[in-house]
């Protein structure tokens, strides 16, 4: 727990037992924070780590157990935290942000209109994102639903609740794979106030459960533990309390996520985001954790069809911070374009790319989280770019505006057929190879017009298995989504003779001879080419005595 106080000068963080003894404090601030905000908001996350908001000292600090292992310091005032995956969810102002759990980087930014102050958050088991808030600090009646979409948080539904909501959370049910039986629970203050239960159905309602203090204070918090009892904490009478669940006993069988079985000692994997699992610390061009032979685990969403039908296993994912081949041998998995999974591997590298190999083919190690997510936008690159610092680019989605196709190039291919094609930049100074994958639907496609703009996935295979460097390669997936054609205007044609605006005197029996030097077309194959030659009457011509003009 949180404990800030201005009474007894000390900000510090303790732990409890299930039965309210003590069991010790830590991370007590050597000087007095004059604040009863540091600490404020804490969430255990799924990694076991407690994640806490410091809000005037505009502070995260994250703890295993009592020792602190990680802090960091943020541009505003922290208050609401939650933590899906590799993000960290936080209420700041009038804003909610998402945060990198490794790099602490701000991935976005978002607020609503209305709304000039969110407070607490929770997150259920199916990724939906739950925000406390209101007009200001002083009326935030409200919880609100969001869907994070790729770009943005965007709000689905929200309910108003009877005071101002101070604390939310989640218990996640039986099974947690998925939100059916989660409960949202409300701490609302003042006299109309208590813990409430809150449903999102068509429309949102909620209900009073019990009345543990009518206080104003919003400081007062709850929280929910594994089997669904609720704690209510009272900060100024010093109290904390369990509650059991309204519905039932506070005891049941717990659907574990997957069958487990453990066959011999060992250590659990290890959360990282994909960046993490790609980093090559000593510069060497194998990735750390190869050497290491950690178990990893990683979530990302499907970015590719898989590239090794029809055998094997082979897509791109992609995180906030990285994008990673998963490969598996000797099976074919299937999955969506915009299919969240989940990961459980060791990182391997074949001819310079780099691999998360599944421990297993089945759910245990690799399964869809959800569906149709959000697909993350591709990087606009220069060649150039794109070629110095491949490494950084790798398993991600990128997109490389107006290249030619080389003379050196080998041909289109045909149905069925792979080919390693070679294109220019635009200004024909930098080549790369660009890979037509026959597991794809673009080879026995017409063939595009160029120059043309390419989006695909950054990989790589160099020219033997103990080489690590070079053989970069740019892999378009879909023939109508990433090819975007270019279409240069043609150069200006210029006009010979008559020369332009010159004045001619023409009968009607004369007939006119135009001689021009043709415009440009840049286009491989050329566009058709239309000339429009316009004569304009004089103004001041004279016919038959009368004048225009």
């Amino acid at each position: 727990m949180t404990e800030s106080t201005t009474s007894y000068q000390y900000n510090r963080m303790i732990k409890v037992n299930a039965y309210g003894t003590l069991v010790g404090e830590f991370d007590r601030s050597a000087t007095f924070v004059n604040s009863d905000f540091d600490p404020w908001h804490l969430v255990i996350a799924k990694d076991g780590r407690t994640y806490t908001t410091y809000f005037s000292l505009k502070q995260i600090r994250v703890y295993e157990d009592v020792s602190l292992v990680d802090s960091f310091s943020l541009p505003f005032s922290p208050r609401g935290i939650n933590v899906l995956d590799t993000v960290i969810f936080v209420s700041g102002d009038k804003y909610v942000y998402r945060i990198g759990k490794l790099g602490h980087e701000i991935l976005s930014k978002d607020s609503l209109d209305g709304v000039g102050y969110f407070r607490d958050i929770a997150i259920d088991d199916s990724g939906y994102v739950f925000v406390a808030g209101g007009v200001s600090s002083t009326s935030y009646k409200k919880i609100y639903k969001f869907k994070w979409t790729g770009t943005s948080l965007s709000v689905i539904d929200s309910v108003e609740l009877p005071d101002n909501v101070t604390h939310i959370v989640i218990y996640s049910g039986t099974d947690p794979n998925t939100n059916s039986d989660d409960i949202l629970y409300a701490r609302v203050r003042g006299a109309n106030g208590g813990v409430f239960k809150v449903v999102f159905a068509n429309p949102p309602s909620f209900e009073k459960l019990f009345v543990p203090s009518t206080s104003t204070s919003g400081s007062h918090a709850i929280a929910v533990d594994v089997v669904g009892n609720i704690y209510y904490a009272n900060p100024s009478a010093e109290w904390l309390r369990m509650y059991s669940p309204p519905s039932g006993p506070n005891s049941f069988t717990t659907k574990a996520p997957e069958p487990l079985v453990v066959t011999a000692q060992g250590k659990a994997a290890k959360l990282v985001t994909l960046a993490e699992a790609r980093k090559d610390e000593n510069g060497d061009y194998i990735p750390d954790y190869k050497a290491s032979g950690d178990t990893l685990l990683v979530y990302g969403v499907v970015t590719s069809p898989n590239f090794t039908l029809p055998s094997h296993t082979s897509y791109y994912i992609q995180d906030e911070t990285a994008g990673l081949n998963v490969y598996k041998a000797n099976v074919v998995l299937n999955f969506d374009l915009g299919d969240y999974i989940m990961v459980i591997g060791q990182i391997e590298i074949f001819r310079g790319l780099t691999e998360i190999i599944p421990l297993t083919a089945d759910t245990t190690s690799i399964k869809v989280l959800w569906k149709n997510h959000p697909l993350p936008a591709p990087k606009k690159l220069t060649v150039a770019e794109f070629i110095a610092n491949f490494e950084a680019y790798e398993g991600q989605l990128v997109r490389l505006d107006s290249l030619w196709k080389s003379s050196t190039s080998p041909a289109w291919p045909a149905s069925g057929s792979d080919a390693n094609m070679i294109f220019t930049s635009y200004a024909k100074t930098e080549t790369l190879t660009v890979r037509i994958d026959r597991d794809t639907d673009i080879d026995g496609q017409p063939e595009p017009q160029y120059p043309v703009s390419i989006i695909g996935i950054a990989t790589q295979y160099t020219a033997g298995s103990t080489v690590y460097t070079g053989g970069y390669q740019l892999s378009p997936r879909y023939y109508a989504s990433d090819f975007i054609s270019v279409n240069l205007p043609p150069s200006a044609a210029t006009l010979v003779s008559p020369e332009d605006s010159a004045f001619v005197h023409i009968l009607s029996t004369d007939t006119v001879r135009f001689v021009w030097n043709k415009a440009k077309d840049g286009n491989i194959p050329e566009d058709t080419l239309i000339y429009i030659f316009k004569i304009a009457k004089d103004k001041k011509l004279c016919i038959n005595k009368y004048c225009n003009g």
